[in-house]
């Protein structure tokens, strides 16, 4: 764990250049707006985040069914931008498979947290001057090292 943490350390240190603009491939994505910008990010419940670094802050979201959307929630909290799913009023009976996926474009990130069985993808290298980073209770990071 603290042999990954250092090498996500190098990997964000790294200059390369930033992506002007993020394309997103999924059909069921729908943009949402942001109430303030953020400078930090945490996933959890299962969402599978896709970082891109960019000139402007923005989110897609995107589940297998619409009728997840709305307990897909998406909140900037001092400047700590929050994704994940609300269980709140549901039982752990059942087996439905939601498949929740978030597509976060940023300028300067200081702080990610990945939880309870979240991943987080990225396809590039970012630059970044520090980055914190956590990952718990099952989550993943997939990037370039």
């Amino acid at each position: 764990m603290k042999q990954l943490f250092i090498s996500l350390i190098t990997l964000m240190s790294l200059s390369t250049f930033a992506q002007d603009k993020t394309i997103v491939n999924d059909a069921n994505a729908e943009k949402r707006s942001l109430s303030s910008a953020f400078t930090a990010i945490t996933v959890s419940d299962g969402v599978d985040l896709y970082l891109t670094q960019g000139t402007e802050e923005s989110i897609a979201v995107s589940a297998s069914e619409q009728k997840y959307m709305d307990r897909f929630k998406t909140v900037v909290e001092e400047g700590n931008l929050k994704i994940y799913f609300d269980n709140k009023g549901l039982n752990w009976l059942g087996s439905e498979r939601r498949k929740l996926k978030a597509y976060v474009s940023f300028k300067t990130l200081e702080k990610l947290h990945a939880s309870s069985g979240a991943g987080v993808n990225m396809k590039s290298l970012l630059t970044v001057n520090k980055l914190e980073c956590s990952f718990t209770s099952g989550a993943q990071f997939t990037g370039e090292v």
